[in-house]
């Protein structure tokens, strides 16, 4: 590699770093430097490794790259350890390749792992973890990052456009839209990986690695059959976690779905949805990768489409979660859709139903059923069915705040993408984010959403009468919702979002 593509490299990676304490980098008795994937879990064109070896090349120490996974995060089930540990697989070959020290703990009985980035980085010179906007990952940053006395050091690996590049708040779509796109195609080039200079990290560490064998498969199952975890709910069947599932499937999509984009996207009887969001939450395939693919669609409308939805909504939604302590707060709406909803939280329910038709999707309204069971079996759910499910809720729980939190536990518990910026996103314009409309019971000025446009388009009414019948699991239901509230991760009071030329969310 030549001087100066490095320096281009370690120059972008600069611009995605940023530190979450005030520790000096590096320690006479360090090791290694310490790269924690919460995440971000590919090996092959992810920053936040990148920028580890780029460390570890100036301070001479070789990088460890651990991903844990604990038994207790909110909502852990067969279905989410399952695709994690897929993608861990794929994540632990890429970076073997890579010359690098991989380190995989899965938390059980026999294994505990609370407290092991503590015990790792007593070894460490540096931590280097990705920087995430939403869920544990967000929290359990800033809680590490004040106790470690080492340099904590954020890599922002979701998004093309980096936050610090952005450089300012855009809380609108319009002005997101035009401040990315004045810095897109700088960020747009081919991705260029970092070479390791040291050896790989040969000594002992903090915990034995959970190895998957060579039937790495049955290694998983029997993994998860150890784990303290919701065993009610299976594993999606239509995808894998690995990153070369990821990638078949983006090239997939770069051939039969985004040509076509633009119309076939709001028709769910199509293949008119590309179905990556899981694997860009769990950062198998990271922005990088899709903007390579879809810059060589020969459809300039559908490209542009398909590029919006990614670069300027997903990376919008990423943008506006920063501005909030807790992203899963019902407070986040704009004041007038509070307010709206508040006056008329009293207004008669003609229809009221419990969790557990909720989650089986046994109403007795079709389209919400056929949406409700791509969440339940599938784990995951087509765009524009989405807003019509979410909502639909408002109007069958007690309050607006019953509704708000059992939309977030569906899609949170149910969706391999759900716990996102993203979907968040999607959530609050269903709970009033865009522009007030004519008021009405139960909604008041918060627009409400129909399915006569989605039911004309061809063949819905066929699928929405199958997909409403599908077989589903049946799972576990608790006595009541959970709800997780993000302890103050960013130290700053929560702004609520208001966007009125919103006035819908495109994913």
């Amino acid at each position: 590699m030549s001087n100066k593509l490095q320096s281009d490299i370690e120059r972008q990676l600069t611009s995605r770093c940023r530190r979450l304490n005030s520790a000096p980098i590096g320690r006479d008795d360090g090791q290694y430097v310490l790269c924690w994937l919460q995440q971000t879990l590919r090996g092959a064109a992810n920053p936040v490794i990148d920028a580890a070896i780029a460390l570890g090349n100036s301070l001479d120490l070789p990088v460890v790259v651990y991903h844990g996974i604990g038994q207790h995060y909110p909502h852990a089930s067969d279905r989410l350890h399952q695709f994690i540990l897929e993608a861990s697989y794929s994540l632990e070959r890429d970076v073997n390749d890579r010359g690098l020290r991989f380190l995989r703990v899965v938390e059980r009985q026999e294994q505990p792992a609370k407290g092991l980035v503590y015990r790792l980085a007593t070894a460490a010179a540096a931590l280097v973890i990705d920087d995430l906007s939403a869920f544990v990952g967000r929290w359990q940053a800033m809680r590490v990052a004040k106790r470690l006395d080492i340099a904590v050091i954020a890599v922002d690996a979701a998004r093309l456009v980096p936050e610090q590049a952005i450089g300012c708040d855009c809380p609108t779509t319009r002005q997101f839209r035009a401040r990315v796109g004045d810095l897109r195609e700088e960020w747009s080039g081919d991705y260029a990986s970092i070479e390791a200079s040291v050896a790989p990290f040969e000594n002992e560490l903090a915990s034995r690695h959970d190895a998957l064998g060579h039937n790495w498969r049955k290694g998983i199952s029997t993994l998860i059959r150890e784990c303290d975890i919701d065993h009610s709910l299976p594993a999606a069947s239509w995808c894998t976690g690995t990153r070369e599932a990821g990638l078949q499937q983006l090239y997939w999509a770069g051939s039969k779905v985004i040509p076509g984009y633009a119309s076939n996207r709001n028709n769910p009887a199509v293949y008119g949805t590309t179905c990556l969001s899981p694997y860009l939450h769990f950062g198998v395939l990271g922005p990088q990768d899709v903007v390579g693919v879809a810059s060589q669609i020969e459809a300039p409308r559908d490209q542009w489409k398909f590029l919006d939805e990614l670069l300027v909504w997903r990376e919008f939604f990423h943008h506006t979660s920063l501005r909030f302590d807790d992203p899963t707060a019902f407070g986040n709406f704009p004041e007038w859709a509070r307010q709206t909803l508040a006056l008329h939280a009293s207004d008669p329910r003609p229809v009221k139903y419990d969790l557990h038709a909720l989650v089986h999707g046994q109403t007795d309204d079709e389209t919400w059923n056929a949406a409700q069971r791509q969440f339940l079996i599938d784990g995951w759910m087509h765009n524009n069915l989405r807003m019509y499910w979410g909502k639909r809720l408002i109007e069958w729980t007690e309050t607006p705040e019953a509704a708000w939190d059992t939309a977030c536990y569906l899609n949170d518990r149910f969706s391999l993408d759900g716990r996102d910026p993203a979907t968040y996103g999607n959530l609050r314009w269903c709970f009033g984010s865009g522009r007030p409309a004519a008021e009405v019971p139960i909604y008041g000025s918060v627009s409400r959403k129909s399915d006569r446009i989605m039911r004309s388009r061809p063949g819905v009414n066929e699928w929405l009468f199958t997909a409403a019948r599908r077989e589903g699991p049946m799972v576990s239901i608790p006595e009541k919702i959970p709800v997780w509230s993000q302890p103050q991760a960013s130290g700053k009071t929560a702004v609520p979002y208001s966007d009125s030329e919103n006035q819908r969310v495109k994913r």
